[in-house]
């Protein structure tokens, strides 16, 4: 995460939850993971680009790009992305179609990855989007 707050929160909920392990880096998307580094499962928060962020608005997709563009590398063979994904936009109106947009020529995009499924959380403006590492 690019949070230091949320690196902060990630190191203490491991250290109350001992069954908990893992690493944590102070990273913009991969820039500080070392390369070395394989995972069997990488989770994310995504927030397009017409949604308002603590960081501002994300306009040429650049952090979900860099992220797919890298994420191969980082995961064990048949790895798994799981990703929760706003999608609501700033007037908090549900669009389902914001995300599936982005998301409808994945396979082809990135070919390393395969698209399983995108999962509306209900009663959130949120989705669940799973893929695998081919």
């Amino acid at each position: 995460d690019i949070n230091y707050f949320a690196i902060l929160s990630m190191k203490k909920t491991m250290e109350i939850n001992l069954a908990l392990k893992g690493e944590v880096w102070l990273s913009d998307v991969f820039g500080n993971v070392p390369e070395t580094e394989k995972f069997d499962l990488i989770c994310s928060r995504k927030n397009p680009t017409n949604f308002i962020t603590i960081g501002g608005r994300d306009n040429e997709w650049s952090s979900h790009i860099s992220f797919f563009t890298n994420a191969s590398r980082y995961l064990n063979e048949n790895g798994k992305i799981c990703i929760v994904e706003s999608i609501c936009n700033v007037k908090k109106k549900h669009s389902d179609e914001f995300v599936e947009n982005f998301y409808r020529n994945f396979d082809k995009v990135y070919p390393e990855l395969t698209l399983v499924s995108i999962k509306p959380l209900s009663g959130t403006f949120l989705s669940m989007i799973t893929i695998v590492k081919r």
